[in-house]
């Protein structure tokens, strides 16, 4: 792993990792670029972790360069000596040292997960493509428009993935339900505050309610980012008095019972798991229509999709779910139907085609 930043794949690794068969699998975890506030989460599972890489952020280019020359050199000599059977790796630092370190120090078995379609420059791109992409013997990808971008954009031959779709806790999500009320409808957002979340689109939204319908429905906002400063702004300059940020947290359901709307309007996703989480909470899910989003949510069905960066059909929807009560309503029928058919995602049966995966390389 990366480290143990408060993320979507953070999260899924420390479920996955949870559920995967104790007495077959004997899991380490190791980390190449420092801790976060996670640590705790996977200490508490129980399982050795070690620290290869440094564990606080580094000045210049040049201490990065050595230390990135420095993790490997102490990656090899780890994996050298511990002789694991396989190597999983997840997002883009891991997946280069942990693939490249794993072929020098002779580990026959090496996977790597994918989890976005985030297009790299040129120079990262080739850098993954060759050390990882090549060195690789399996990658699974998390949807099928994961898997399609690992064909088209790091030209990873077809025969070498597996799709298995990420997974959630079912049992621990579901604390996040509640009921609605009626002419109380609250809106929240769930994610890193970054462009590619898509936040100003909502908010946006948010400003075409109030212009138009002087509608004010009450909004928060979880997560932290690089935007932060700049989305307050956007909303003080637009007097959009009743939406309050809530910052970064770690119990994702705790918060998310405190809504009754889940929007989700990233411009890209390699899976979209807060929008599953959602799904799971019985929360009323408006998502960007993306490739990954429509392969678990059909529109006016479990959920509501409109076309990426349209604030004004997001508002549409917005002041509909705002405006009528009734319309909620039978949105949270359909979604309870859905659950049955969506127990493939439940994080142990995840877990378990995960375990299939790795038996199948021996």
């Amino acid at each position: 792993m990366n480290n143990f930043l408060i993320g979507g794949t953070e999260r899924f690794l420390y479920e996955l990792i949870k559920n995967f068969n104790k007495d077959e699998f004997q899991i380490e975890i190791v980390t190449i670029w420092g801790s976060g506030p996670m640590e705790k989460d996977f200490h508490s599972i129980g399982m050795p972790i070690h620290f290869i890489g440094p564990r606080k952020n580094l000045g210049n280019i040049f201490s990065k360069v050595f230390s990135i020359f420095g993790t490997t050199l102490r990656l090899i000599i780890f994996l050298k000596k511990d002789k694991p059977d396989v190597v999983i790796t997840s997002l883009y630092q891991s997946d280069i040292l942990g693939i490249f370190s794993a072929w020098l120090a002779g580990v026959e078995k090496r996977i790597f997960i994918q989890h976005d379609v985030k297009r790299l420059n040129l120079f990262m791109k080739i850098v993954k493509r060759v050390f990882a992409g090549n060195l690789a013997t399996k990658v699974i990808a998390n949807s099928n428009t994961t898997k399609d971008f690992l064909v088209s954009f790091f030209y990873v031959p077809e025969k070498k993935i597996s799709v298995i779709h990420n997974g959630i806790n079912i049992s621990g999500i579901s604390r996040g339900i509640k009921e609605l009320e009626q002419g109380n409808i609250v809106f929240g957002i769930v994610g890193r505050l970054e462009p590619v979340k898509g936040h100003i689109y909502f908010l946006q939204a948010m400003k075409i309610l109030k212009q138009g319908s002087n509608l004010e429905p009450k909004i928060l906002i979880i997560g932290d980012g690089q935007l932060r400063s700049e989305l307050e702004k956007f909303v003080a300059d637009n007097n959009l008095n009743n939406i309050k940020f809530i910052g970064m947290v770690n119990d994702i359901p705790d918060k998310l019972k405190l809504i009754d709307v889940l929007v989700v309007p990233s411009l890209s996703e390699g899976f979209g798991l807060v929008a599953l989480e959602g799904l799971f909470s019985e929360k009323i899910v408006v998502a960007s229509d993306l490739p990954a989003i429509r392969e678990f949510i059909e529109n006016n069905n479990n959920g509501l999709l409109f076309e990426p960066c349209n604030s004004g059909e997001l508002a549409i929807i917005l002041k509909r779910l705002t405006t009528d009560f009734d319309f909620c309503g039978e949105m949270r029928i359909k979604i309870k139907k859905w659950l049955k058919a969506g127990q493939k995602f439940n994080i142990t049966n995840v877990a378990s085609r995960y375990e299939e995966a790795i038996r199948a390389l021996f």
